[in-house]
C-alpha cells in the first residue's frame, strides 16, 4: 500500500505579532499519522534539563566536579565546554552516557515538538510561552 505524503503547518503567534510558519513533512496511510520530528538540542540545554531533573544546582554540581560554579554556568549557557576529563565525571555523575550528552539531536513526537517550538518561540520574540499560540492545520 501506498503512503500519502502531506504537510503539517505548524504556526505562531507570539504576544508582539510575530508569526513563525514551520512546515513539518508528514506521513499518511489510513488515518493521518505525525512521523517523530527531531529536536536540536545542544549540549548546554542537554546539561541544563538533566542537572535539574537529578535536583543537582549548579553550585552542588560546580562542587562534587571541582569547578567553579561560573565554569557550570559557562557550560549550561553554551560559552564554553567541559574538557574529557570533566565530560566523563559529568556523565557519571548524572548517570548519562557519554554519548548521551553528546547526541546533538533527538527524536520526539508531535506533543513534545510543538512544547519545544513554543519556547523557542517565546525566547526569540521576547515573550512568555503563554502568550504563544500554535495552530496546527493537517
Amino acid at each position: 500500500m501506498f503512503g500519502v505524503v502531506s504537510a503539517l503547518s505548524l504556526v505562531a503567534v507570539a504576544g508582539n505579532g510575530i508569526i513563525v510558519v514551520q512546515n513539518i513533512a508528514t506521513s499518511r496511510q489510513r488515518s493521518p499519522r505525525v512521523k517523530p520530528a527531531l529536536i536540536p538540542v545542544s549540549f548546554a540545554d542537554r546539561l541544563r534539563r538533566e542537572r535539574a531533573a537529578r535536583g543537582y544546582s549548579q553550585s552542588r554540581l560546580a562542587q562534587a566536579l571541582g569547578v567553579s560554579v561560573a565554569t557550570v554556568c559557562g557550560w549550561e549557557k553554551g560559552r564554553m565546554r567541559p574538557k574529557v576529563d570533566r565530560m566523563k565525571a559529568l556523565s557519571d555523575l548524572l548517570d548519562l552516557s557519554y554519548d548521551a550528552l553528546e547526541t546533538p539531536a533527538r527524536s520526539v513526537g508531535l506533543t513534545e515538538y510543538v512544547a519545544h517550538s513554543r519556547e523557542t518561540i517565546a525566547q526569540l520574540a521576547g515573550t512568555s510561552t503563554d502568550k504563544v499560540r500554535i495552530i496546527i492545520e493537517i
